[in-house]
């Protein structure tokens, strides 16, 4: 077990289970993915980031990793990429992510938004993006937690999104997305790693349109021990998969449909 601060987005990526890697450590992430079909899991591709992604990647290294942004993103002097100039500039950014100038303007607003948020304020002394490495059985896991303040009993992290909406259209997002299986696996390897015993989850949401509004949610414990059921079921089907190299599909065999109640013949 083991613990690394301020660790940027990249080199922590970089280290993780994949289908061309079955021996890195597992993430919340891969395990949602993996949970709802192994097969197309393990025949799957590397996938390129949307300008969602990119944009929330950013987002959170300006917010928590500054001093990586230049090793990570190259901002684009070019409008589009059909001279050669242009072309042979974009080629040269081994490794980096090719942003425009009205992206970075705008992360750099949203980051703005989130750093003066007077909750985070209220957390105090804090460290930003602390990855954290453990096992659960044979199984390698790791997490990355946003935002571990140094007292209390608290996590949390920062996800961008669209629109906040409501309480409601949050809980939604939460269990869709499996941000459930994320507060319950940080907290335990949290504590598992430190020898602390927190117990409280909590996002900061903040819109990508400005003005960028943020929201705070926090999950209560019921929610967080759905999540973490689910995400150790994840992993006991991982560790079956990968033992016996059998990739189960979402239905197996041949399963019944049987008549909907709301069918009826006239």
């Amino acid at each position: 077990m083991r613990i690394q601060k301020n660790i940027a987005g990249k080199e922590y990526h970089a280290d993780t289970c994949s289908p061309q890697n079955l021996e890195g450590p597992v993430s919340k992430s891969m395990l949602w993915k993996f949970s709802e079909s192994a097969f197309k899991w393990r025949h799957s591709k590397a996938e390129k980031p949307s300008a969602a992604m990119e944009l929330g990647s950013l987002v959170h290294a300006l917010c928590f990793t500054p001093d990586a942004v230049a090793d990570e993103f190259a901002v684009s002097e070019f409008d589009s990429f059909r001279t050669k100039a242009a072309q042979e500039w974009r080629d040269a950014q081994v490794g980096k992510t090719v942003i425009t100038q009205e992206t970075m303007s705008k992360a750099q607003d949203i980051a703005d938004v989130v750093m003066n948020d007077p909750h985070l304020f209220s957390l105090g002394e804090k460290d930003y993006e602390v990855a954290l490495y453990a096992s659960i059985g044979a199984t390698p896991v790791k997490g990355m937690v946003d935002i571990a303040p140094r007292h209390g009993n608290v996590l949390a992290d920062l996800k961008t999104t669209s629109s906040i909406g409501s309480l409601d259209a949050l809980t939604r997002l939460v269990v869709n997305r499996g941000y459930h299986w994320q507060a319950a696996l940080y907290l335990d390897l949290w504590n598992a790693v430190t020898g602390e015993n927190r117990e409280q989850f909590w996002f900061l949401f903040v819109e990508t349109d400005a003005p960028h509004e943020t929201a705070w949610v926090s999950l209560d414990p019921g929610l967080i021990d759905i999540g973490r059921v689910g995400y150790m079921n994840a992993i006991a089907k991982w560790q079956n998969c990968l033992a016996n190299d059998i990739w189960t599909r979402t239905i197996e065999g041949v399963q019944e449909i049987t008549t909907p109640k709301w069918l009826s013949v006239e």
